[in-house]
This record gives structure tokens, C-alpha cells and sequence, in this order.
């Protein structure tokens, strides 16, 4: 058998695979518990000899990655942390005297496909950077910036930044949220986007003999979710009216029934007096995400989305 039907035999036993986790999701009636998958199931397909979306940090065997004296995995020359273990990564020291760098309060703990705790990594004081190339690298997730996001950590605070990364860097929500114009959220593999709905065209307008235009009827309603694919794309518009309107896998006003990452009932945008829509989740398995756009303040306990990578901030 060549190498071609190798490869056509392995896609095809993979897609039967995913088709059977499918049923037997909806069978159970349960989402599954993959944080880490989100993004990448929304905009890139796994590689098919990886076997898991979920990335695993091996870099290239060579002289210019190091390996860590904890774990044995290659890192970058320059990673202060190791990308599996989290321990700190000691390097020559240069001819001058170098001082190490005091840790804070807080740690990333890493989390698993299953939503279980995997490697803390201290944060030291200042700045520290997450990315495909980082002082906390990922060389192999595709869906991370070089440099994705950093972290800033003093004696009493840390803060969270995105670095125009292309994919955004994500918390998640703990309490209700007012949506701004422009929020983009993630709600199981959906990538939503909250827009106000802009009339282009004046339903009353007339041809130039007097004949009016034919057409349907205003939607009567103000603001809208926006379904975004891969690239930015906008796939389907849904209206928000001046009532809740609830997103789910089961049931509500906005249902994605193959969705196997969203709760039957996930979340709500309610329309409050004070005219402002507020983002809800109900409880769900995997949560609802917002993106970040500011330099955001942490606490102990937020959990972070970049690339393929959820952590949870923990104070020591």
C-alpha cells in the first residue's frame, strides 16, 4: 500500500471516529470538556498524524533547544519556563554577574483537555510573554502569535494584554457581562460578534416612476450576533430583541445542536431597562469567553484562552 493510501486510510478511520464521538455525545445528552479545543475547532483542522487537536510542546531535537533538566523536552534558548513541566529553565550564566528575577504571588496552572489541573509556572515580577516564541513558548500550536500575550505581574496585581496577536487572547466570564459594540465572544465552537444593525437602504424609497421598492419588512430590532468563520468571515446574523434571548445545544432562541462543546442551555443576552444587553452564562460545562481588546486585571482564579492553551491565575 503506498504512502498516499496510508494517509486516505488514516483520514478515513479519523473521521469515522469523531463521527461516532458526535452520536455518542448526543446519545450521553453532555458536552464534552475540552477547553483547549475551542479555537481550534473553530478555525484550523488538527493535523491528521497528530491524532489530538491538543498540542503537545516538543520542538525539534538540535543544539538550539535546549533541554529541560526536569522533563527532558526541548524548549527555545531563550524560554525562562519550561512549556511542559513549568520549571524554571537555567542557563549559562553571561560574564557579567546576573541576579535571578524575583517571582510574585502567582502562578499560570496550565489545564488539561478534560478541565483537570496540569504545570504550574511561577510568574516572575514584570513582564512575561506567551506565544509560539515566549518566556512560556508553544512552538507547535498553531493557532498562537510568536508573541501572543503578556503578562505583567507586580507584588499585589497581575494583568493580562493581548499583542495584536491574530486569534486574541480570551477570559472567561464569571459574571454577567454588558456587551460593548464589537465584543466577540465564544460559546462552545461558536465565534459570536455583538453589532448594532445598520439600515442601508429607506424602506419607503421609491423608483424613479414612483413604483416602490419591494422588500421585507424592518426587523424592528436594534442589535444582532454575528456568526464569525475562519478568516473574519460573517456567516449568520441573529437579532437581538428587546426580551432574553437564550443560546444553547438543546433549546432557547439560538440553537447549535451539533455542537458538542455548548451546554443545552448556555448562556443569555437579556435587553435590561437601562437599554443595554448583558451576556449570561448559565452555568455551562465550558463556559463563556469574552475577548480581550485592554489590558484586563486578574484574579485568582480567572482562566485565560490563548491558541490552544487554557490556563487559571492562582495566588500563592
Amino acid at each position: 500500500m503506498t504512502p498516499s493510501h496510508d494517509h486516505a486510510l488514516a483520514e478515513a478511520l479519523r473521521l469515522l471516529l469523531e463521527r461516532a464521538d458526535d452520536d455518542e455525545g448526543r446519545a450521553r445528552g453532555t458536552e464534552l470538556h475540552r477547553p483547549q479545543l475551542l479555537l481550534a475547532e473553530l478555525h484550523i483542522t488538527p493535523p491528521t498524524d497528530s491524532g489530538s487537536a491538543v498540542v503537545e510542546v516538543h520542538a525539534d531535537h538540535d543544539d538550539q533547544h535546549p533541554a529541560c533538566s526536569g522533563c527532558g523536552a526541548q524548549n527555545p534558548p531563550h524560554a525562562r519556563f519550561c512549556g511542559d513541566c513549568g520549571m524554571p529553565q537555567h542557563r549559562p550564566a553571561a560574564p557579567a554577574a546576573a541576579h535571578a528575577t524575583p517571582l510574585s504571588q502567582f502562578r499560570l496552572l496550565q489545564l488539561r483537555d478534560d478541565g483537570s489541573d496540569g504545570n504550574a509556572t511561577p510568574l516572575p515580577l514584570g513582564e512575561f510573554l506567551i506565544g509560539r516564541d515566549g518566556d512560556l513558548a508553544f512552538p507547535a500550536d498553531p493557532l498562537l502569535s510568536p508573541r501572543h500575550a503578556k503578562i505583567t505581574a507586580s507584588a499585589e496585581a497581575v494583568h493580562i494584554e493581548d499583542l495584536q496577536s491574530l486569534n486574541g487572547t480570551f477570559l472567561k466570564l464569571r459574571n454577567e457581562h454588558r456587551l460593548q459594540l464589537g465584543d466577540t465572544l465564544i460559546l462552545g465552537r461558536q465565534l459570536l460578534r455583538f453589532e448594532r444593525v445598520e439600515q442601508t437602504a429607506d424602506l419607503r424609497a421609491r423608483g424613479a416612476d414612483g413604483t416602490r421598492y419591494m422588500g421585507s419588512p424592518s426587523p424592528g430590532a436594534s442589535f444582532r450576533l454575528v456568526q464569525v468563520g475562519a478568516g473574519g468571515v460573517a456567516q449568520n446574523t441573529y437579532l437581538l430583541y428587546d426580551t432574553a434571548t437564550s443560546i444553547g445545544r438543546e433549546r432557547g432562541d439560538l440553537v447549535f445542536p451539533r455542537d458538542r462543546f455548548m451546554s443545552g442551555k448556555h448562556a443569555e443576552v437579556v435587553a435590561r431597562s437601562d437599554g443595554h444587553y448583558y451576556l449570561v452564562d448559565k452555568g455551562s460545562s465550558n463556559g463563556t469567553w469574552l475577548k480581550l481588546w485592554e489590558p484586563t486585571e486578574l484574579s485568582p482564579g480567572d482562566r485565560i484562552l490563548v491558541g490552544q492553551q487554557t490556563f487559571r491565575v492562582e495566588a500563592s
